[in-house]
């Protein structure tokens, strides 16, 4: 399935954060091209952050789901400091994956805004649902985000996970 994400207005805005200390700081929210330098900088980061602390390997690039999805990425000063993938799934659904902030950068709202902006993407696809795999650590954040549990914990890369859903507006 091809997917518009071209479709999208988003290529790079920059969003001002302010710190716990009320310092200010200037980040980058991009979508990033499947194997650009932006691309391999969120896989390492993916990989050093949700991957590596649990014995996984690190990401296949070239598996389908990689070269199919939309790729947001926060940057600082050019480096990566957070990730958030998007795939299509069939019926007007998709699927948030490997959602991750350097920890040092969490608890500002840079969760939140890469949350929004995914969905403001999706919205322009025509997706009306979102699903999500959360580790038990996120669900709060997912279920103040508007995401609802739905079902049993389950283990997933021997961790365990709940499904979250949350219906949005298509504005296709």
């Amino acid at each position: 399935m091809h997917i518009p994400w071209s479709a999208s207005s988003l290529m790079e805005s920059v969003f001002s954060i302010k710190k716990s200390d009320d310092q200010e700081i200037y980040v980058t929210l991009k979508r990033c091209q499947y194997l650009s330098p932006q691309y391999l900088q969120l896989i390492e980061l993916r990989s050093e952050l949700l991957r590596r602390p649990i014995g996984l390997t690190d990401i296949d690039i070239y598996d389908k789901s990689e070269i199919a999805a939309c790729h947001l990425g926060l940057f600082l000063d050019g480096q990566a400091i957070g990730n958030l993938t998007l795939n299509i799934l069939e019926g007007a659904r998709a699927k948030l994956r490997q959602m991750a902030i350097r920890t040092q950068f969490q608890r500002l709202g840079m969760g939140c805004l890469l949350l929004r902006e995914g969905e403001r993407i999706l919205s322009e696809t025509g997706i009306t649902t979102i699903e999500l795999h959360a580790r038990v650590t996120a669900i709060r954040f997912y279920a103040t985000n508007g995401y609802e549990e739905i079902g049993e914990t389950f283990q997933e890369v021997s961790i365990a996970h709940k499904l979250m859903r949350k219906q949005i507006t298509s504005h296709l």
